[in-house]
């Protein structure tokens, strides 16, 4: 099953759905600059990353997988 991010835009949290722990070890975000901002490891099939603290803008969501990588922007906004 694909993964599915909600909301995009977001305000407060963003949604990772249809994860597979198996084969998806972490998920990155990271701001328009290459910088870090947050990191989870994978373990279960939803996750919802708190991004209420972060400024409005563009970021980057990394999906870590054992075989490829996954990305995706998003936009959060106030």
């Amino acid at each position: 099953q694909e993964i599915v991010i909600f909301p995009n835009p977001a305000r407060n949290l963003v949604t990772i759905d249809h994860l597979a722990p198996k084969r998806v070890s972490q998920i990155r975000l990271f701001d328009t600059n290459g910088k870090l901002i947050l990191q989870k490891v994978v373990d279960r099939t939803s996750l919802s990353l708190n991004i209420n603290q972060l400024p409005q803008g563009i970021y980057t969501l990394q999906i870590l997988g054992k075989e490829k990588v996954f990305s995706k922007k998003i936009a959060i906004i106030d």
